[in-house]
């Protein structure tokens, strides 16, 4: 009787610390979220062009989706640079875990002069389980015979809200889902960009 009531005591008191964890939590959380700058765009920006000085621009919320959304991504940023007759647009993208990739982000940067995505950069590396690693993966599924995009395979011009909707499998390395993130990332791109930057009259 005595070990039983030991052990109800126990989860009880677990049971009380969870809750309070929990409660902290939900209040310190938005008081502890540091909101992304333009800084957090313009820092990835290393292509060896002429540079200007990178500004916000306001978030279409009717196309920057949710992370619950069917992509797994949203678009939580979106900035613009001008240098000369030259003009770039960056977008910062959040994924939700996918495999062992938990939270991350990405920055994905367009020529606004021929609507190309010309870069992307993995700027938060949300892994868990082991360190994630985006080329590492891209191996293995070749290894396996998976269809995939690198990086570079996404580098094209923007001519509809879902170019990279269709002809790729979602690649697995090991028994884990870890590609999902990156194309879902540039999905999300495509079809922010093409809907609030190019039809939006801004590019």
């Amino acid at each position: 009787m005595a070990k039983k009531e030991s052990a109800l005591r126990c989860v009880t008191v677990l049971s009380v610390i969870a809750v309070i964890c929990g409660v902290l939590l939900a209040v310190l959380n938005p008081l502890l979220y540091v909101a992304p700058t333009a800084d957090d765009i313009s820092s990835q920006f290393t292509l060896d062009v002429e540079k200007g000085e990178w500004t916000l621009l306001d978030l279409n919320q009717e196309f920057a989706g949710k992370t619950s959304d069917k992509s797994g991504a949203a678009v939580s940023l979106s900035a613009k640079m001008t240098a000369g007759d030259k003009t770039y647009y960056g977008l910062l993208i959040t994924t939700k875990a996918s495999g062992n990739l938990s939270e991350c982000k990405f920055v994905i940067f367009f020529n606004g002069n021929d609507n190309c995505i010309i870069d992307a950069k993995m700027s938060v590396d949300g892994s868990s389980g082991g360190k994630y690693s985006y080329s590492q993966a891209a191996d293995k599924a070749d290894a396996d015979k998976k269809e995939i995009r690198r990086f570079e395979d996404y580098y094209v011009k923007i001519q509809s809200e879902s170019q990279f909707d269709e002809g790729y499998t979602v690649p697995k390395v090991g028994a884990t889902l870890t590609l999902t993130a990156v194309d879902n990332a540039f999905k999300k791109a495509a079809y922010y960009y093409y809907n609030a930057i190019m039809e939006g009259g801004n590019a």
